[in-house]
Order: structure tokens, then sequence, then C-alpha cells
């Protein structure tokens, strides 16, 4: 997926605005790692470190050494203007260049322009003056529009105008919440990314898995990415509390397809029995997840009253890699 994000320091220029700066840069940061990581092409048309571009860049970067592929930056700038990012080897810069069309003063214009006009998605972080025309310009194109409120500006103001259209769309409701309650350290930031896969159409899934087979997990988190997936698992340690049951049901309420990895372990693990209940619940009560399947790691039998779902053998890499393109395959008829 292509993401264009736009947003400044503009906006916080006061004195006793320097801590909520210094977040807004390590927000900005954790963006570019999020969306790297789930190998999403970046576009910018800056690198001033005034900028969104410049925090998210070095986001990106941490995600360089993973040895899959390197993270993706377009950088949309008008003829004449310098190339950015000089010496960022670790990433894969890729220049899109537009002829100067504008007076002088506003040919950042035409960049941003076609940036929107080329993304899958539009998120947007802070910001001022440019920040509110490339919100207009974005909606104007019916571009997908995330907007993160946590440090006011011209997003904060967007995100006022859209989050009762955010409320009544059951898909991102719980995420776009999450958004409201003030920015935390990497939560917030893959919200925001879940936020405009889901936004863009992407087909999502849950990923359910017992502890010990976390290897598989990631693997199989992997290859639906690869395909431009969205992907949702709960990855934290944590003792199953009403709340967290609430904030996960409401997950899984949300995707299109339920995956269980099973196993011996997942057998045998309450977490992951409550997991799939609660997905065969939200099923028969929305009609999401649309379908549950079953990703055999080993030779443990399913329990009888499974045998409808679909069951497919994932115990080895090449079929794990077979079982990913079987799901693709069919979710048209999901």
């Amino acid at each position: 997926m292509r993401i264009f994000f736009s947003g400044s320091l503009r906006h916080l220029l006061a004195p006793d605005s320097e801590s909520l700066l210094a977040s807004f840069k390590k927000a900005s940061f954790e963006l570019g790692a999020a969306a790297a990581r789930r190998r999403h092409t970046i576009l910018v048309t800056t690198e001033s470190s005034r900028t969104v571009d410049h925090y998210l860049v070095r986001g990106a970067q941490t995600c360089a050494s993973d040895g899959i592929q390197l993270p993706i930056v377009e950088v949309h700038k008008m003829l004449g203007r310098p190339r950015p990012f000089k010496g960022w080897e670790s990433l894969r810069l890729e220049h899109v260049v537009y002829q100067q069309v504008l007076q002088a003063e506003r040919q950042q214009l035409g960049a941003r322009i076609g940036a929107i006009a080329s993304c899958d998605s539009v998120v947007l972080i802070g910001g001022a003056g440019g920040t509110e025309l490339v919100s207009q310009l974005a909606a104007d194109l019916h571009k997908p529009i995330v907007a993160i409120p946590s440090f006011g500006g011209s997003a904060a103001r967007r995100f006022e105008l859209l989050n009762p259209w955010y409320v009544q769309m059951r898909e991102v409701a719980s995420r776009a919440s999450d958004l409201l309650t003030g920015w935390r350290e990497n939560e917030s930031a893959e919200a925001a990314i879940d936020i405009a896969e889901t936004l863009s159409g992407r087909h999502s899934y849950f990923l359910s898995y017992a502890h010990e087979n976390h290897g598989e997990a990631d693997h199989i988190e992997a290859l639906l990415r690869r395909r431009g997936r969205s992907v949702f698992r709960d990855e934290r340690e944590l003792q199953i509390t009403d709340e967290i049951k609430y904030k996960l049901e409401s997950v899984i309420s949300e995707s299109n397809t339920f995956i269980t990895l099973w196993g011996g372990e997942s057998q045998n693990s309450d977490w992951c029995a409550w997991e799939r209940e609660s997905a065969e619940r939200c099923s028969r009560k929305s009609g999401r997840p649309k379908r549950i399947v079953f990703l055999a790691l080993d030779e443990s039998p399913l329990p009888g009253r499974y045998d409808a779902f679909l069951q497919v053998f994932a115990a080895t890499r090449e079929a794990r890699d077979l079982a990913v393109r079987q799901l693709i395959e069919q979710e048209s008829r999901h």
C-alpha cells in the first residue's frame, strides 16, 4: 500500500510546547517504522526537520536490517529542487519529479498533488496551513484520510470532522477511538496504520496462535503483508480481563478472515479457545469474520464442531506459503 504522510511542527512554536514537540517527533518516527515494517511505500515531499517527513524516514530506516526487503520511500518533488535524503543507502529511495507549472512560491503544491493522487491513503499529523490544504485536496480526490488528533493543528481539526464517520464504520471505530486517548508509544502508530489499511479496502486478517507458535505466526503475517493484506494479532502476554476481551473482540469483529494456528499448544490454550469462540460468536451475530480458517501445524485432530470450517496444512514453510496463496485466491468468495 502507498501512504502519503503530511504534517509539521509549525503549529508548535510556543515555549510551553517543548514536550509536545518532542512527542510529535517520536510519534512521526514510530509511524515511519510501523509503515516500513508492514512493507508499505512511504510517500514524502521534503526532508525539512520541521515536517513529519524527516522523522518518518528516520523511523523507516530502523527497519532496513531485517534482510527481507528494504523499506521504500518515494520522494515527490518539483523539477530543479535538490534531491533530498542523500546518503540514506539503507532505504530504497525513489524520486518522482514534476514539471514546474505553478508560480515559484507555490511550486511545492504540485508535488503534494502528485503524491496525493498516486497514494492509497493519507495520514495527517499536526500541521498548519499546508496540512490543511492536503486534507482538502485528499477529500476532493476521494482519498481515505487518517487524521491523528493527539498533537493539535490541522490534523486535530480534520479528526473532529471525520470522527463521526469513523464511529459509524464498524471496521475502524475501535482503532479510531484508540487515537482519542492520547498518543501511546508504538500502539498508536500501529492503530493509525491499521485504519489506513482498512479504509483503503484491504482484506483484513486476525491471527490467533499460542505463544509457543510465535515464529510460525510471524511467518504467516509476513506472507500476508507482502501481498498487501492487513493483519491484526494480539502479541501481549496478559491475563484475560474483561477490558482486554472487549477490545480484542472488537478487532476480531472487524476482520474479514479469522485464522487460528492449530496445534497441541493452541488446543490447550484458554486464550486461543476464547479467541476462537469470540470469532464464532461475532460471525453469527454480524457476519464478520466472514470465514474462520484453521492452519494445522501438527497432527492434532480438530474437534468435530470445527469440521465445517476450512482446514489447511501449514506445518512447513512451503506449506504455509501455499496456504496463504490459497486464502488470498478465495477472498473474493467471502
